[in-house]
């Protein structure tokens, strides 16, 4: 079975490389993201760098997100739809739990916030998450460790 790790690092070089398959004029952009993931070895920053690239493709047209969750399936990795899926599940446990516990959250978080594309989600969690991110971001200019820096 494979770990974590290396699910993650699979699935965000996957993706990259349809995308390459799609939009080959910036391929050089993404060979140097698929460079850079393939040396990335804290699961952390391969989370951040998979939300990042889901960010990136999430304006494909429907049939390519259509090949590349078949694409996906087929190396049994996790499909760009089970994945954006787990990012919208991710964003209602954080407003449900009332508050941004890490940087990641509050790139989740903000990603939403900044996508103002109808029905993505609905005005009352629009609301919510821009509490959150208000609050989390007053919660770093309190904090005594960002005042010493």
């Amino acid at each position: 079975m494979k770990s974590e790790k290396e699910i993650l690092k699979e699935t965000t070089i996957e993706i990259l490389n349809t995308i390459i398959s799609f939009y080959g004029d910036n391929s050089c952009f993404f060979k140097r993201m698929i460079n850079t993931t393939e040396n990335v070895n804290r699961v952390s920053d391969l989370k951040m760098a998979l939300n990042d690239i889901l960010e990136c493709a999430k304006d494909m047209k429907p049939e390519e997100i259509s090949f590349l969750d078949k694409n996906l399936s087929e190396k049994g990795l996790p499909t760009f739809t089970q994945l954006s899926n787990k990012k919208y599940k991710k964003l209602i446990s954080i407003i449900s739990r009332g508050r941004i516990k890490n940087e990641n959250e509050f790139y989740l978080v903000n990603d939403f916030a900044c996508d103002v594309t109808e029905g993505v989600i609905t005005a009352q969690e629009r609301e919510a998450v821009n509490k959150l991110i208000g609050d989390f971001e007053d919660q770093l200019a309190s904090s005594p460790s960002e005042k010493n820096s």
